[in-house]
């Protein structure tokens, strides 16, 4: 279950900002975590973009499995023991440049701020987006 929504500030800056929970189908297997995700991103020059991105992670239930106290994050629900109550904020920054409506390629580096970093230690991310 989730929720998003995004808005325009300004002339050059918008803000698209994501909330939900992901639901175990198997609550033995996988653990239950909520996240709320905001990006923010402002036009510098004639289709370059400067962002910036939280993301906040909090386990609701640990799972019945995995490596005790580890979770995946984003990537992978590992279902781990003795995660319930932990959090994990991260920050990404980055640049992306719109060639036209239906051609994006960005670039970020995402870091953890908080001392919980589970299997995020830095993360380099990069999107090519054809849209047709």
């Amino acid at each position: 279950m989730f929720a998003t929504g995004g808005t325009q500030l300004g002339d050059y800056s918008h803000w698209i900002s994501a909330s939900g929970i992901r639901l175990p189908a198997d609550h033995n297997a996988e653990s239950t975590v909520m996240y709320w995700s905001n990006h923010f991103d402002y036009e510098f020059a004639d289709g370059w973009y400067a962002l910036t991105e939280f993301n906040w992670y909090h386990w609701l239930a640990s799972g019945a499995g995995g490596v005790p106290g580890v979770e995946g994050g984003d990537l992978i629900n590992l279902g781990s023991t003795g995660v319930a109550g932990n959090d994990i904020v991260s920050q990404a920054v980055g640049v992306k440049y719109k060639r036209s409506p239906n051609r994006e390629l960005g670039i970020a580096f995402e870091f953890p701020l908080t001392e919980r970093k589970d299997v995020l230690e830095n993360r380099l991310t990069v999107d090519w987006i054809f849209r047709y």
